[in-house]
């Protein structure tokens, strides 16, 4: 049934039922839905009927997708890995979840195992718009490598540079970095040469693009090679990336098409009053979903609020936001991960690549480029999972959402009772809040005065 409708929010078609809540027995009202405990154990994606070893990588590797637990490659895989290993350039729009990584790391670490092994140098170079996403690429390809001589380094802004530059010396096999961090390396690393790179990876491109790193992009791509093959990974392909195609790649071959996951359920509440954001996201997190969901805020404010809103009224939930540490940032993850903190209320730091155990996301706001939002709902129903993505709208955000996303699998209205007593918690947890940012705003000025007093 139908949880009664508030004032503040309108059903958009009356004709979807929001069974779609209970993914394991659809009569189960929103009234009752309570999630089961979360499976944290890896997930096997949909494979296909041929091996890896048919497909034509080495032992080694085939042995380690085997200790993985991957045994036969994704579709995506199945499509990719040949064409790679023929030293085509490929775009990869590929749906999230769908083993892209593996894509193209598994060809260009076969193709890696057959250099000469008397001269080192640096053949591969992966390119991530985040430090977070660099770390995950980096300790994949370490599983995959492991029963063979590469050496993979991966560097990030935030680390120590000189240890990266010791590193360096070495000649690694493959870098795997963040624009700005591997051209400050090119530029002030001694003895370090790109000459030789074989390989270069621009993974998710649009939002490299949108980070600002096209700049530092065309400089890369000015110090390597021509001869290279080159492989472009982007779930949207809008006119920058388009650019970057053209700048970087030959006669490249696309495989896989923008989209969402067939398995994804789509849900919206539509807003009349815009102080009820924080309301409706508390009345969801107690009363339909509490565990293994993503917040999505508009800014690193809004997202320190919701976090000290949901810790104050005890909920487990870590943060994640540009103007965090990286040790802070890692440290919210691993929570998340383990399920320490059952909640994380995040940017869109979070919103791509991370591997991450997520039933739901919820988006307090619309963000005005509606790429962003199809990496935030693509960090659920991965691997063919199902998932729930849930989307806060005002009217003028509901206009900006039809353009993008044209069917919803459902809309959900609030029981009244219950939204009534959010509200009334949320007025006056947000008094200590607000407390909470002072004295943190405090500590900070003093930190900042004791500084310059030791100067």
């Amino acid at each position: 049934m139908l949880l009664k409708k508030t004032s503040f929010f309108d059903d958009l078609e009356d004709n979807i039922k929001t069974q779609n809540w209970s993914f394991k027995n659809p009569n189960v009202s929103n009234e009752e839905f309570k999630p089961e405990k979360r499976k944290r154990k890896e997930v096997i994606l949909q494979e296909s009927d041929v091996s890896f070893g048919e497909l034509g990588l080495v032992k080694p590797l085939v042995k380690a997708c085997s200790d993985l637990g991957f045994l036969n490659p994704t579709e995506i895989q199945e499509q990719s890995i040949p064409l790679i290993l023929k030293g085509s350039d490929i775009i990869l729009c590929a749906k999230t979840g769908s083993g892209k990584t593996g894509a193209f790391t598994l060809p260009i670490l076969h193709k890696l195992l057959h250099r000469d092994k008397n001269f080192r140098a640096t053949r591969c170079i992966i390119l991530s718009p985040t430090r977070e996403l660099c770390q995950q690429t980096h300790s994949m390809i370490e599983n995959y490598i492991k029963y063979t001589d590469l050496m993979a380094r991966v560097v990030i802004g935030g680390a120590n540079s000189a240890k990266e530059q010791k590193q360096l010396q070495d000649s690694p096999d493959i870098i795997v970095g963040t624009p700005g961090r591997v051209l400050d390396h090119i530029l002030n690393t001694k003895d370090l040469t790109f000459e030789y790179v074989d390989f270069l990876v621009l993974d998710e491109a649009d939002r490299l693009l949108d980070m600002g790193f096209t700049a530092e992009l065309q400089a890369i791509i000015k110090e390597l090679p021509k001869e290279r093959q080159t492989i472009l990974a982007s779930a949207t392909m809008g006119e920058q990336v388009k650019d970057l195609v053209k700048l970087a790649l030959r006669t490249p071959v696309r495989i896989g098409k923008e989209g969402v996951p067939d398995t994804l359920h789509q849900v919206i509440i539509r807003l009349k009053e815009e102080w009820s954001r924080e309301s409706v996201v508390l009345y969801l997190l107690t009363h339909q979903i509490s565990e293994g969901v993503i917040v999505f805020t508009k800014t690193k404010h809004d997202c320190h609020k919701v976090y000290l809103m949901l810790k104050h009224l005890g909920k487990k939930v870590a943060e994640l936001h540009g103007k965090m540490p990286q040790s802070l940032r890692l440290n919210s993850l691993a929570e998340f991960q383990n399920g320490d903190a059952l909640i994380l209320v995040a940017t869109d730091l979070a919103s791509r690549g991370l591997d991450l155990p997520v039933e739901a996301v919820i988006n307090m706001h619309i963000p005005e480029d509606l790429s962003k939002l199809m990496h935030r709902i693509g960090r659920t129903a991965r691997a063919g999972q199902e998932g729930i993505s849930i989307s806060l709208c005002n009217e003028e955000e509901r206009t900006l959402l039809r353009k993008k996303i044209k069917k919803f699998t459902s809309t959900l209205a609030l029981d009244k009772e219950k939204f009534e007593e959010c509200c009334e918690t949320v007025q006056k947890v947000m008094v200590k809040v607000k407390e909470t940012i002072k004295e943190e705003e405090l500590e900070k000025e003093l930190l900042r005065a004791e500084m310059e007093a030791n100067k």
